[in-house]
């Protein structure tokens, strides 16, 4: 027999889900602030060597979600990248 009443492993229930989800955002919020980060160093560069000028840094995280949604080929096209520019634009390097 339990000696927790229904009520209280809800609550606990719910506090543990809410602590996982705030876990979350706040991981997700330092990654955006790393990428903004080297977004603004990286905006000193004039060019990457053979791959051409970097104009956007974004979460590996991210790039591989949205990659596994709009596929690589999308991904990489122009509209893409400066919607992603719009969009986000603490991950924005150069203008484009």
């Amino acid at each position: 027999m339990s000696r927790f009443t229904s009520e209280e492993m809800d609550a606990a229930m719910i506090a543990e889900l809410c602590s996982g989800r705030k876990l979350l955002q706040e991981r997700q919020h330092l990654r955006e602030h790393e990428a903004a980060r080297e977004a603004r160093q990286l905006k000193a560069t004039k060019s990457a060597g053979v791959l051409g000028k970097v104009v956007l840094n974004m979460p590996a995280h991210e790039w591989f979600q949205m990659t596994a949604k709009y596929g690589h080929e999308a991904m990489h096209s122009k509209e893409m990248v400066r919607d992603i520019q719009r969009l986000e634009p603490q991950f924005k390097v150069h203008n484009a």
